[in-house]
């Protein structure tokens, strides 16, 4: 047992307008979930969730330094109407980029009162998408990113390691959270029982 596997997982996932870090970023979903209540019953799972949903300023991100990849906008056009619905319909939701990275930071140091960096994992879908992409923008605005760099986690990783496959579909933060965070749970729980030990 390691000193934070009984601490709540995070999961991040941003939607933005281009896949590099120092993109404008139009949304981002936060969740946190414990992987070891999977086995238990999916609905002890699904109860434990807190979430936490931003839209996000377009000019305050280009206002802080933050670009739009015109590849990345053009992409959007082709996605599901419900996708962009929630991507670019929310604007009387938006805030600006600075009180999103706070209130992001506020949410993860204050599942278990941390105070500089949360000590438990941080998940995203992607090793250079969300987590970077997020850790710049708060760089720009001058928030310091409340995860610990021992403890960010890709899910793509341990799908694999579990035989899982799932690239995930919705385009929309909170959903994206859910599902990612599903399949990370189900992952991990096939891996402790084949190594005979319990989740963490």
């Amino acid at each position: 047992m390691t000193r934070n596997s009984r601490l709540p997982h995070v999961m991040i996932d941003a939607e933005t307008l281009g896949t590099k870090p120092g993109c404008v970023i139009m949304s981002i979903g936060v969740i946190t979930f414990s992987p070891w209540l999977w086995a238990e019953s999916e609905k002890a799972w699904a109860d434990d969730i807190t979430k936490l949903k931003l839209h996000v300023s377009r000019q305050s991100c280009l206002d802080a330094g933050l670009t739009i990849n015109p590849q990345t906008e053009r992409w959007w056009a082709d996605q599901p109407e419900e996708a962009r619905q929630d991507a670019f319909g929310n604007a009387h939701l938006e805030i600006p980029l600075l009180d999103a990275c706070n209130r992001v930071r506020d949410f993860i140091l204050g599942i278990a009162e941390h105070k500089g960096t949360y000590p438990g994992r941080v998940w995203c879908q992607g090793l250079t998408f969300d987590l970077p992409i997020l850790a710049e923008a708060m760089d720009r605005v001058g928030v310091r990113e409340p995860w610990h760099h021992r403890y960010g986690r890709d899910t793509r990783s341990v799908y694999e390691e579990a035989g899982i496959d799932y690239s995930g579909v919705f385009h929309e933060p909170i959903k994206d959270c859910i599902a990612q965070a599903a399949h990370v749970s189900e992952a991990k729980t096939i891996l402790a029982r084949a190594l005979g030990r319990e989740v963490i």
